[in-house]
């Protein structure tokens, strides 16, 4: 869904796709029930991306085990 902001409302009245009535029957102002869900979404979201990240870097960690990565700034030359 999406969300209207103000600056579209204006635009539409503007452009007189909506009378300003009608706008004030489509707008409300959000609530502090909807300000503690998007704040409870937004932290839910912000530990998901956490999680997938450290999935990413386990991943990365089995892989250069499993390859045996050497590292990259050692001296030592190696065959391909």
């Amino acid at each position: 869904m999406c969300k209207l902001t103000r600056t579209t409302f204006s635009r539409l009245i503007e452009e007189e796709t909506i009378t300003e009535q009608e706008l004030k029957e489509l707008y409300r102002e959000p609530t502090k029930e909807d300000e503690e869900k998007e704040y409870k979404e937004t932290l839910m979201y912000m530990e998901l991306l956490k999680m997938r990240k450290e999935e990413e870097e386990d991943d990365w960690s089995k892989a250069e085990d499993f390859f045996d990565v050497e590292d990259p700034e050692s001296d030592e030359d190696f065959e391909i």
